[in-house]
């Protein structure tokens, strides 16, 4: 984003003038090469560079010993495109005249358009070792530096330039740049305003500084520069992107499709505005569109590795998880320290069949091996009171404190927390806060808006706050922040709810999780935290506001058994598949309906229909349909007579709701937590008659089910009520358990008694 400052073309003792005397002397004196060289100078100046390099090499040819034209001509090359007889030029320049401190920098931006920064950087050294005071090289050295991502000593380069000339508006924006880089968002902003001062037709720099305000989630602000930036620039595509990337982080992900689309027109190929795009359409849930795009991006940037984690992400929502997992590793074999892709993976890596939970711990822990568990210091000290029965501060951080399940679980204990033993610390990550938001803020004591803030200055916060407990509630799910965590910065560290898998880490303390999901002696092995169970269920349940009445089962009335599957299609695995079309075949003229984000699209309906015809399930046997907003989709449950659970990453959210509007869920009991949410869910509602233990009892579940309208009717006219009066809705029980639950960990870490 920085950018290289070209300086000085070299000069040979003439005065700058217009061109017609330049060209007048030319004409009378055709054999001069110092007129020649006049001329291509004053053609350089006017940005015609075809035309100074005809000068310049006629002035060499007059004079090959000319030093001034071979550095010029160099320069004049790079304008052209031409960076291999640019470097040429300025090696013949230094050939002559080896101390010329403008040739060492006209070599060092060759060597950058060849995409050799080290032999560039080499070359700005040599010219500040000649000129120590050489601004241009100082500021194409840091530009180099920034490059590489090295941006402290990018800062440093830009900072000494700016010591010797803060008038130049490019080196407060390239400082700015290096700023941002460093997550000192509000220095790199002040610099870009710097620049502005300077130079107020500097678009790039209102540009960056929108870009870089929605970091900080500032918006408003960022709209704004961005806006401006292109009333300067209209034409200019890296300002379209950015406005892009504004408009998607604030929520506006159309409208972001609409501003990158205008940047790739500018710039065909653009890679970034591809990548970018792709991933608004995949938070729009359209999913074919994402995955074509992100391939584009990818033909476009073969070695982006952000193009491959955005595909990946796209690819499992789509159900392609073993592509998904392809393109998160290759995004790591390009970045090994991006952590979003190594989270991803990590993810994804619970959809998959084909890994085992011991295989995924592994992963986990060589994750934590190479990326966090280094982060802990050796022997960390608190200045945490240590009376166990003191009232507690618990820190809980999270991305998803907004309309997302992760909330509306939490939303029940954050109501009923005993405020005289427990003190609510809120650590949010939310980009654009919604009124879910709102309510949780008000039921915290401590809130604190923590987007944009480094994992290290979040740690700090945290230790400055005196957190007793920090709860993690994302674990490798989108937005989490387990590299906090690995810096240990409170005494007890607790993953809960995000979903019910390991971290990984070291410095994770325990797992919260339930005797279902994680039966005693069974599940530690597949876990790097010690687990610590609730009495009950690992949930409780409120159900979303505006649900519609349970309604009579449509088989009554149709004598058509509807089943369904309403969770999204990284959990609609081949095994799962193969059993939905086994009950099928079970249960004659039966249909299933699948409900899911990107069902809108052609490609994503065509592969269900052959996932599902390669099982000899026709088309006219299963219901498609795309999401369409939390009220149609707990409507459309009226239209349903048995859930039929996924599996290995079995359903959560989706089958409290299924249930909730009276539709009873067939499951598989799983080998891992994952597996096992809905066997938790049924246990505690007291209905072990649906959980299947194997496959062939989950199809004969199925079957005896649809076989039996009277009990459809029963148990749909039932639920609610069983559910109301089950530990699922208990919320006081459900809240006290947990407190419980905390002051155990807490007397156990003033007792010394460390998991």
């Amino acid at each position: 984003m920085a950018v290289v400052v070209r300086g000085e073309t070299a000069v040979n003792g003439i005065p700058g003038t217009g061109l017609e005397p330049l060209e007048r002397a030319v004409a009378l004196d055709p054999a001069s090469p110092l007129a020649q060289f006049a001329l291509g100078k004053a053609w350089h100046e006017r940005g015609d560079f075809g035309k100074a390099a005809a000068r310049y090499e006629r002035a060499i040819a007059l004079k090959p010993d000319l030093a001034a034209a071979h550095c010029n001509l160099g320069l004049a090359y790079q304008g052209l495109g031409r960076f291999e007889d640019s470097a040429a030029s300025c090696r013949r320049a230094l050939a002559v005249e080896p101390q010329s401190a403008v040739a060492h920098n006209a070599l060092g931006l060759a060597l950058q358009g060849l995409a050799r920064p080290d032999e560039a950087a080499d070359s700005y050294r040599r010219a500040l070792e000649i000129k120590p005071d050489y601004v241009e090289a100082l500021s194409n050295l840091g530009v180099v530096a920034g490059d590489r991502q090295a941006y402290a000593e990018a800062a440093a380069c830009f900072r000494r330039a700016i010591d010797l000339r803060s008038d130049l508006p490019q080196l407060h924006y390239n400082l700015g740049c290096a700023l941002v880089g460093l997550s000192k968002v509000e220095e790199g902003v002040a610099e870009f305003e710097a620049a502005v001062k300077l130079y107020p037709g500097y678009w790039e720099a209102f540009s960056m500084a929108g870009f870089a305000l929605q970091m900080r989630a500032q918006y408003g602000a960022a709209l704004a520069c961005c806006e401006r930036a292109l009333k300067l620039k209209p034409d200019a595509a890296e300002a379209h992107y950015r406005l892009g990337m504004v408009l998607r982080e604030s929520g506006r992900a159309a409208d972001a499709i609409a501003a990158f689309q205008r940047a790739i027109g500018l710039k065909p190929g653009y890679a970034d505005a591809l990548n970018d795009q792709a991933i608004a359409y995949q938070r729009l849930g359209q999913l074919d569109q994402a995955i074509e795009i992100g391939r584009r991006a990818i033909e476009a940037a073969p070695k982006l590795p952000q193009a491959y984690c955005g595909l990946g992400i796209a690819l499992a929502e789509s159900g392609l998880i073993e592509e998904a997992l392809a393109d998160s590793r290759r995004a790591i074999e390009l970045k090994p320290d991006y952590e979003a892709a190594h989270s991803a993976y990590l993810f994804h890596l619970h959809y998959s069949c084909r890994h085992d939970p011991a295989a995924v711990l592994e992963e986990h822990r060589r994750w934590a091996r190479a990326r966090a568990n280094h982060l802990a210091p050796a022997a960390p000290r608190f200045e945490n009171d240590r009376s166990a029965a003191r009232c507690l501060r618990i820190g809980y951080v999270s991305a998803d404190f907004r309309q997302h399940s992760v909330a509306f679980f939490l939303m029940p204990v954050f109501a009923r927390h005993d405020r005289n033993a427990f003190e609510v610390f809120c650590y949010s990550d939310v980009r654009v806060p919604d009124g879910v938001t709102q309510q949780l803020r008000r039921c915290a004591d401590q809130w604190r808006d923590s987007a944009g803030l480094t994992d290290e200055r979040l740690a700090a916060q945290i230790r400055e706050d005196r957190i007793d407990i920090l709860v993690d509630l994302a674990v490798h799910s989108g937005g989490n922040r387990l590299l906090v965590f690995a810096r240990k910065p409170a005494p007890v560290q607790v993953t809960w709810l995000g979903y019910a898998g390991t971290t990984g880490l070291a410095a994770m303390d325990y797992k919260i999780t339930d005797p279902i999901l994680d039966p005693p002696g069974k599940t530690e092995a597949f876990h790097a935290e010690r687990l610590c169970r609730l009495p009950d269920c690992y949930f409780c349940y409120t159900p979303p506001p505006g649900y519609p009445a349970v309604s009579a089962p449509p088989a009554l009335s149709s004598g058509v058994v509807t089943f369904c599957a309403f969770q999204n299609l990284a959990k609609v695995s081949d095994v799962a598949a193969g059993l939905w079309a086994q009950v099928l075949h079970a249960v004659p003229r039966s249909r299933l309906a699948i409900k899911a984000r990107g069902l809108g699209g052609e490609a994503t309906r065509q592969r269900l229909h052959a996932l599902f015809a390669a099982r000899g399930i026709g088309e006219t046997r299963l219901v498609l349909e795309d999401w369409a907003g939390m009220n149609e989709y707990l409507a459309r449950f009226s239209g349903v007579d048995i859930g039929l659970d996924t599996t290995p990453f079995g359903g959560g959210t989706t089958t409290f709701h299924a249930l909730w509007m009276g539709v009873p869920v067939v499951t598989l009991a799983g080998q891992s937590a994952l597996g096992r949410m809905g066997t938790s869910i049924l246990t505690n509602l007291g209905l072990t008659e649906l959980v299947a233990e194997t496959a062939q009892a989950y199809v004969g579940i199925a079957r005896r089910l649809a076989g039996d309208p009277e009990r459809l009717l029963r148990l749909r006219s039932g639920m609610r009520e069983r559910m109301q009066r089950s530990p699922l809705m208990d919320a006081a029980r459900f809240t006290a358990n947990l407190e419980a639950l905390y002051r155990q960990m807490w007397t156990a870490e003033c007792r010394g008694a460390r998991p």
